[in-house]
Formats: structure tokens, C-alpha cells, sequence
């Protein structure tokens, strides 16, 4: 799905203790927090840094938007995992 460019938010374990050494340290006031690192990457991007970190070549095939979203649609209808809600996460 290389021609969707989907950005997703990812933290590092380094977040993740400095987060809750906050909480437990600090006075902070109970919620519904968003903990992520500064940079979001897409899947392309996170393909590319896994290959490189393999020492591997990455495929991303980059098929035209408008040909997966038809076979989206024919997912719908035969009821296949590429379907048009899978294909809506993608942006």
C-alpha cells in the first residue's frame, strides 16, 4: 500500500519510563493522556528503517489509490480482508 502515505505516532520505552516516573513522582492530575514521541512516521518510512536496520532491500509496491479502493469495494461485496474500512485506516 505504498502509495498511501499514513502517518502514525510511535513512542520509544524511554517515553514510556519518563512518563510514569512523572506520574509517580509528580502531583499530576488523573486524565486521559496521549503519550508519544515528536516525530510521526508513515508505514512506508517504518518499512524503510527496518529494512535498513535487516541490511535488506524493502518492496513497497506503489499501486495507484484508485485501483485498491475498487478492489476495496469488491472486498465489501465477497466479504475479503481488503475491504473499504481497512483501506479508510490507511489515510
Amino acid at each position: 500500500m505504498g502509495a498511501f502515505e499514513n502517518k502514525r505516532s510511535f513512542y520509544s520505552v524511554d517515553s514510556i519510563k519518563f512518563v510514569i516516573k512523572q506520574l509517580i513522582e509528580k502531583d499530576i492530575e488523573p486524565g486521559i493522556y496521549h503519550v508519544a514521541d515528536d516525530d510521526a512516521f508513515s508505514t512506508n518510512e517504518l518499512i524503510k528503517l527496518i529494512s535498513i536496520a535487516q541490511d535488506r532491500t524493502s518492496k513497497i509496491w506503489r499501486l495507484p489509490k484508485k485501483l485498491i479502493s475498487l478492489s476495496a469495494r469488491l472486498g465489501d461485496f465477497l466479504h475479503l480482508p481488503l475491504n473499504s474500512e481497512r483501506v479508510n485506516k490507511f489515510n
